[in-house]
C-alpha cells in the first residue's frame, strides 16, 4: 500500500523550524485571547474554587472567609487563576496547532489514531477535574475542617500561679477604674438562643450558644459576626487563600493526569507493547494499585480512598473495552497498521 507522507521529503530542517515557530506563535496568541477573557471571570472562579472550604467552615460554625498572608495575596490568586484558566481554555487550540505541525509527517492510520487520541485526552482530563471538584474536594475539605475542629478547647481553669497573677492584675484594674459609673441604658443586651431563629428579620442580632457565636442577618442570610468562644484550639487559626488555591490546583492536575489511564492502555494495546489478555489478567494488581494511589492523593479516611479508587478501577475497565474495540477494528481492517 502507499503511505501518505509527502512532506517529510520535501521539507528541510529550516522549514520544520519555521513551521514550529509559526505554530508556537499561533498557540500563544490563542492562550492570550483566553487570558483576556479569563481576566473578566477570574474573580468569580476564585469564589467557586473556594466554595467547598467556605461551606465546611460555615457548617462547623466558623466564619466562612479566608485569610490573606500579604497585601498582594488577593491579586496574586486572581492572576494565578486567570493564567491557569487561560491555559486550560486554550488547550484545544494548542493541541490543534501541535496536530497541524506533526500531521504532515504521519501515516494515514496514525492520523486517525491521533485525531481520536487528542479529543479523548481532553475529555478525560475535564472529567477528572470535574470529579475532583464535585466529589473529592468536598470530601477532602470535610475531613480536614472536621478533623481540625475535633481537637476541642483547652481547659481554661487557671493554675495557682495564673490565679495569683490574675488577682494582682485585677486589683490594678479596679484601682484604675475606681469611681467610674456606667449607665444601664447604654448596655447592649442581646437575646440568647440555642439555635438560629426560625424566621429572623433583616438586621436582627442574637447569640447562638450552640455555635458559640454572635450572629446577624444581612441580605436575608444568617451570618457570624464574631465568635464568643472557640470550639477548638484551631478555630481561629485561619486558612490562607494562596495555600488553598495551590492545593486545589495540584489536586486538579493529579486527577487530570490519573484519568488518562484508558488512553495509556489504548496506546499500549494499539502499538502492540502489551496484549489485552495481559492487561485483563492483571486486574488484581491494578485494583491494589488504585487503592495505593488513592492513599497518596486523598485524606487518610476510607470514604475518600474508596471514592477515588473505585472510579480509577472503572477507568481501567473502560480502557480494556477500548483496547478490545481497537483490536477488533484492526482484525476487521477498520484500522490500517502497515
Amino acid at each position: 500500500m502507499t503511505h501518505d507522507r509527502p512532506h517529510d521529503v520535501t521539507m528541510g530542517l529550516g522549514d520544520h523550524l519555521e513551521e514550529l515557530r509559526r505554530r508556537i506563535v499561533f498557540g500563544l496568541i490563542g492562550v492570550g485571547v483566553g487570558l483576556v477573557f479569563m481576566l473578566f471571570i477570574a474573580k468569580k472562579l476564585v469564589v467557586i474554587i473556594c466554595q467547598p472550604l467556605l461551606y465546611q467552615l460555615h457548617t462547623q460554625g466558623m466564619a466562612p472567609s479566608l485569610e490573606m498572608p500579604s497585601v498582594t495575596s488577593a491579586f496574586g490568586v486572581y492572576i494565578k487563576v486567570a493564567l491557569l484558566g487561560a491555559v486550560v481554555l486554550g488547550l484545544p487550540w494548542l493541541l490543534y496547532q501541535g496536530w497541524l505541525f506533526i500531521a504532515p509527517g504521519l501515516y494515514k492510520h496514525e492520523r486517525k489514531f491521533v485525531v481520536f487520541l487528542l479529543p479523548g485526552s481532553a475529555a478525560l482530563a475535564a472529567t477528572g477535574v470535574l470529579f475532583m471538584y464535585y466529589v473529592m474536594l468536598p470530601i477532602t475539605m470535610w475531613f480536614f475542617v472536621t478533623f481540625a475542629s475535633s481537637f476541642g478547647m483547652a481547659d481554661m481553669t487557671p493554675t495557682f500561679v495564673q490565679q495569683r497573677v490574675m488577682t494582682i492584675s485585677q486589683a490594678d484594674e479596679d484601682r484604675a477604674t475606681d469611681g467610674d459609673e456606667s449607665d444601664p441604658k447604654d448596655t447592649l443586651v442581646l437575646p440568647v438562643y440555642t439555635q438560629d431563629p426560625a424566621k429572623p428579620v433583616e438586621g436582627q442580632v442574637w447569640i447562638n450558644t450552640r455555635d458559640s457565636a454572635i450572629k446577624y442577618v444581612y441580605d436575608g442570610k444568617a451570618r457570624i459576626l464574631m465568635r464568643t468562644a472557640p470550639k477548638s484550639i484551631f478555630d481561629n487559626s485561619g486558612y490562607h487563600v494562596t495555600e488553598y488555591i495551590s492545593f486545589v490546583m495540584w489536586m486538579a492536575i493529579a486527577f487530570a493526569v490519573s484519568f488518562q489511564l484508558p488512553l495509556v492502555m489504548l496506546l499500549l494495546g494499539w502499538t502492540g507493547l502489551m496484549r489485552v489478555e495481559t492487561m485483563a489478567a492483571a486486574w488484581k494488581y491494578v485494583l491494589l494499585g488504585c487503592f495505593v494511589m488513592a492513599m497518596f492523593l486523598t485524606p487518610p479516611d476510607p470514604i475518600s480512598q474508596v471514592s477515588m479508587a473505585v472510579p480509577m478501577f472503572l477507568l481501567y475497565l473502560f480502557g480494556l473495552v477500548l483496547v478490545k474495540w481497537t483490536g477488533k477494528r484492526k482484525a476487521g481492517g477498520g484500522i490500517e497498521t502497515t
